[in-house]
């Protein structure tokens, strides 16, 4: 609710005064021209020296006096409107705040409103257009039925009045709801999209594996429930703009509603069900309760509220649509900037979007579902993105469609953008996956059903995105975005499954595709085939292997490395600087994330601090000033670069990944701050940790974490670790504590504790040129390990600033990172020469080549094997970074 302004005696006074003025508009007007040159408005003079609309405006001047403009000679019943409109003349050059308040009283001597606040931000004509749904409650208003008046204010609410200001106020229109009859045809097809959005709920309950443990909670909830409707245990004074207490309201009425239609519930129909239901419905529509996040407002709330109100449907009052319809239609597609947020771009523009499709189905007004259903899938471009202005590889030219973009949402790769050029794969990627899956199966059999094109792109976004970070039933840590809580990973991998599995009702031409998915991504997946995958657009690696999975998460001047909103991830400022996760069981990193060492996080290069601002994430900022940060991959094996130039370190950092093997190298290291350590694992403990060090035979580690001067090898929870040089190494493990509000500012401060196994190499106070190597053996036993590293099959060919290789001798593969042209000898006599700076990968035994620009600005590159010449078309646009595969001669 809105604080009372202080000088409310002022404001009481001049709504009492106005409320015994009577209306003169008629109420059944589609748009209703209020006016400032007509009716009686205090604390404005008339003028033609302004004006947009008609003949004179408002003049609004010395607000130190007239800090209120009023009028309540206007309609009283707003019930069916759905946009107040009016133009504003800012005569100074500084922005004008000021408060719109509709005077609703339920007590004759109370001071009950609705409110909404806006700022008058240039100089000039500005068009002000307020969805009425926009208005927040305060104190308890009488309703919409019941405006008795009117008012404009600059002071209070946060306000200060300005003497310099002056304002003309012109063209005030209320907008009122026009009702279009539908045609049995219409009707019909609207009642078919609700019937198959409830079937599509009530399977995504029974999917989710939540419907027996809520349904048994159904009658505890409706015995606690109050006489108001509401349930004792919930904070709804909240006003948090993360885990936002009052949303549990709308989780459990949503779990009823689904009790109550699911066809073969026991509670079907169950009339003292219904009648709980209807009145935490009843609580809910008379509060309104609002978040200080606008994402609850517009998106949250409504979307959770419009699955309620379709559910029930056929049972609703007339008063709960309509309060209903109103709190829904908050989301409002193309609305300008307000609240707090910028324009709706990405999935925010969907999520908006489907919520206004809600609407219109409730409302049974075709035309907005129509269009609503259009911008849900149309592709946003956000100029001030990387590639341009206008979509690349239009599917379809219908409207929509939707497209492969390189701005916000699906880019040509995969992956997923939102806020900039930053990874959302499992944030608001899995959002759009979820709406675009979810309205694709609701509209199949109408009208509105998606064109083939455009279920191309999503089948693809699933099958080529989302599937690929999922391991185990869990989502690689890198794609989980800013949301790092308690079983993120696990949750947001089921939330992947039964995406999966409703896309083979949404597209059941590719069941087998969708069903191969969901075996190799499953908790007891068995047979996992062998991929590896270079996101050239998000700056991030995936290599899958039957028994692990691997992840390499960058970030460079062109990709923003994470952050931190609502609180959520305060520490995450390193995620994105070659954070390095390996998995066997997906178990590895289980709820880590408050006893972390967050300048340790595995594969990051970085100062060893602990300082809470150097590790909060920088928002929508370059941090990492390279363009050299890049991969290579043919789908079976690949490499990746990171050019490090972040927080006072610089840095070149390579990995090279095989079917048993990940390599990874250091070069360059420098820094003229604090020690620098380059963190080679930090997971949690299991079993014993084996370690052998110079010549004496492996033992096994006691607990805490030694450092190392000479350590050969070490073993740990079914990785070995190689290290073939001398190098400074810590490694052990020990007890970490930390607190769940270090990840999330929301979370209780209670102390956490667990085993954590570490490694990580000293370069010590400001290193010059400091270098680093070591070798990821995942899935082994520790007699393997010892093994291996002592008849290693990959060899370091090179490990400088300048050129970073190494060579499978077994598989007869070289990769090798070029800093700056240069030639690699690799065995036999055999050289290769190139002459731009890249990354490639060579299939010696035939020849097979594959390469990629990292700063994704080359337009060719010649590459020389043997004496032999060969210029290579680089890809371009919004294909620049992808790998080339050639077979050379």
């Amino acid at each position: 609710m809105y604080r009372l302004p202080l000088p409310v005696t002022v404001l009481l006074g001049l709504a009492l005064g106005l409320a015994s003025l009577s209306s003169v508009r008629a109420a059944d007007s589609s748009a209703v021209v209020l006016g400032f040159d007509q009716g009686d408005w205090k604390g404005i003079e008339l003028s033609g020296e302004k004006v947009k609309t008609g003949g004179r405006s408002g003049l609004w001047k010395d607000h130190l006096v007239n800090k209120s403009v009023g009028s309540g000679n206007i309609p009283h019943d707003w019930s069916d409107a759905e946009e107040l409109s009016l133009w504003i003349y800012n005569a100074g050059q500084k922005p004008v705040p000021l408060m719109i308040v509709l005077v609703s009283r339920a007590d004759p001597q109370g001071f009950s409103y609705f409110g909404y606040r806006v700022t008058v931000e240039r100089e000039g004509w500005n068009e002000v257009r307020i969805p009425i749904s926009y208005f927040q409650p305060s104190g308890n208003p009488a309703g919409w039925h019941k405006i008795d008046s009117m008012m404009f204010t600059v002071d209070g609410w946060g306000m200060k009045p300005s003497p310099d200001a002056v304002l003309y106020l012109d063209g005030l229109t209320l907008h009122r709801a026009v009702a279009n009859p539908l045609s049995a045809a219409e009707q019909a097809e609207v009642d078919q999209i609700k019937r198959q959005f409830a079937g599509y709920q009530q399977a995504q309950w029974k999917g989710s594996g939540e419907m027996e443990r809520q349904r048994e909670r159904v009658p505890e909830w409706m015995a606690a429930l109050n006489a108001e409707g509401a349930w004792p245990d919930i904070d709804y004074a909240s006003k948090t703009g993360g885990f936002w207490q009052p949303l549990t309201h709308l989780a459990r009425l949503e779990a009823m509603a689904l009790a109550y239609t699911m066809p073969g519930s026991p509670l079907k129909g169950d009339a003292a069900l219904s009648a709980a239901i209807h009145k935490a419905l009843g609580n809910w529509l008379r509060n309104d309760y609002w978040s200080s996040a606008w994402w609850y407002r517009e998106i949250g709330v409504p979307a959770d509220l419009a699955k309620i109100l379709l559910l029930m449907d056929a049972e609703l009052t007339p008063e709960e649509r309509s309060a209903g319809i109103r709190i829904v239609g908050r989301a409002v597609m193309d609305s300008p900037p307000h609240w707090g947020r910028g324009v709706l771009t990405g999935q925010n523009r969907v999520w908006v979007a489907a919520n206004a499709l809600a609407k219109g189905l409730l409302a049974s007004d075709m035309a907005l579902v129509r269009r609503a259903r259009d911008v849900a899938f149309e592709e946003v471009v956000i100029a001030s993105q990387p590639g341009g202005t206008r979509p690349a590889f239009k599917t379809s030219g219908r409207p929509g469609d939707i497209d492969v973009s390189t701005q916000e949402g699906v880019q040509p790769d995969f992956s997923f953008y939102q806020h900039g050029p930053l990874l959302q794969l499992g944030n608001y990627g899995m959002g759009f996956a979820q709406d675009t899956v979810q309205w694709m199966t609701v509209l199949r059999g109408t009208s509105l059903a998606a064109s083939p094109e455009k279920m191309a792109v999503v089948r693809g976004y699933l099958l080529n995105g989302l599937a690929t970070v999922v391991w185990k039933g869990n989502v690689d840590i890198s794609s989980c975005g800013r949301q790092i809580g308690p079983r993120s990973p696990a949750g947001k991998g089921g939330e992947v499954l039964l995406l999966l599995e409703t896309a083979k009702t949404m597209d059941p031409g590719h069941t087998a595709q969708y069903q191969a998915a969901i075996e190799r991504d499953r908790p007891d997946a068995a047979v996992i085939p062998a991929q590896s995958t270079y996101f050239w657009r998000s700056d991030y690696m995936v290599h899958r292997r039957p028994r692990y999975y691997a992840s390499t998460r960058m970030n460079s001047a062109r990709v923003l490395a994470t952050e931190v909103v609502n609180t959520e991830n305060l520490s995450g400022g390193y995620l994105g600087d070659g954070a390095t996760f390996l998995y066997l069981t997906g178990r590895e990193y289980d709820d880590i994330f408050p006893v972390w060492d967050w300048a340790r996080l595995p594969g990051v290069t970085a100062p060893m601090t602990t300082d809470k601002a150097r590790l909060k994430p920088k928002n929508w900022k370059v941090t990492n000033d390279s363009d050299f940060v890049g991969g290579v991959s043919d789908g079976g094996y690949g490499a990746a670069v990171l050019t490090l130039n972040r927080d006072g370190v610089k840095a070149k950092k390579s990995w090279f990944y095989f079917d048993d093997e990940i390599v990874g190298l250091g070069a360059g290291i420098s820094s003229d701050g604090e020690p620098v350590a380059s963190s080679v694992n930090q997971c949690l403990a299991k079993g014993d940790v084996m370690v052998a060090a110079g010549a004496g035979k492996p033992e096994r580690a006691g607990v805490g974490v030694r450092e190392y001067p000479d350590l050969k090898w070490a073993w740990h929870d079914g990785v070995g670790y190689v290290f073939p040089s001398p190098q400074r190494v810590s490694l052990g493990f020990q007890e970490q504590t930390g607190a769940w509000n270090l990840v999330n500012g929301r979370a209780k401060p209670d102390p956490v504790t667990a085993e954590v196994f570490s490694a990580w190499i000293n370069h010590g106070d400001k290193p010059r040129d400091a270098t680093y190597a070591y070798v990821l053996l995942p899935g082994i036993s520790r007699e393997q390990t010892e093994a291996m590293a002592a008849s290693p099959t990959v060899q370091i060919l090179q490990n400088t600033r300048e050129l970073q290789a190494v060579r499978h001798a077994g598989l007869k593969r070289t990769q090798a990172v070029f800093h700056q042209p240069g030639a690699l000898s690799f065995g036999a006599g055999r050289v290769i020469a190139v002459d731009q700076p890249c990354v490639l990968m060579l299939d010696e035994s035939g020849g097979r080549l594959a390469i990629a620009d990292p700063t994704q600005l080359l337009k060719e590159i010649a590459v020389t094997l043997d004496g032999k010449a060969t210029k290579l078309a680089l890809p371009a646009g919004a294909m620049a970074g992808s790998t080339l595969t050639v077979a050379l001669p």
